[in-house]
């Protein structure tokens, strides 16, 4: 996987002219996240988590963006029962930032992907019912940089996560990915 990404951001850097001669920065991000999706009986709920973020410039205010993340969540009942599940997303896509040098740096990006989510449900003792499924996902999403040092930025970000975007209901039934961390530009 880290190989297929490193290849497609080689390929859409080569492929684009950048608009000036200025460098255009690379930068990797890496954050703790919060997942927030509505399960049964609509209740929210919270999976912790972390993401791995890669950009490449192509032009002054223009990159393209990949993440990877997971997160997790897991609630053990009184009776012995137990259920797990965690959330994995693969994705990438153009991210505009309003400026590279100013000390707070906004940015806005849509990300397509896929997300993988491996559930169990534990039940003594009957076997552990597992379940798997992928989606393709659209992920919109913004936040803000702000510099630390020459090379170093602190984030903060938040983006909708749309799961199977062709039904109606996907739309209504968004999950909120929020992360805080850090990034390392060059």
């Amino acid at each position: 996987m880290k190989t297929l990404t490193t290849i497609l951001v080689l390929l859409i850097t080569l492929l684009v002219n950048p608009v000036s001669s200025q460098a255009q920065d690379t930068e990797v991000a890496g954050s703790l996240s919060c997942l927030w999706l509505q399960g049964d009986y609509a209740r929210w709920l919270t999976y912790p988590g972390w993401s791995v973020d890669f950009a490449q410039g192509l032009a002054p205010h223009l990159s393209v963006a990949v993440e990877v993340g997971g997160n997790y969540r897991a609630v053990d009942y009184s009776n012995g029962w137990s259920e797990s599940h965690r959330a994995y997303v693969f994705a990438a896509g153009p991210k505009v930032v309003t400026s590279r040098r100013e000390r707070l740096v906004a940015f806005g990006q849509v990300l397509a992907g896929v997300q993988r989510f491996n559930d169990t449900l534990r039940t003594p003792p009957a076997p552990d019912f597992n379940l798997s499924s992928s989606s393709f996902v659209i992920q919109p999403g913004g936040g803000v940089d702000m510099t630390v040092a020459r090379q170093v930025a602190a984030r903060a970000d938040i983006s909708a996560v749309v799961a199977d975007p062709w039904h109606s209901f996907s739309w209504q039934l968004l999950e909120w990915r929020l992360g805080i961390g850090g990034v390392y530009k060059w």
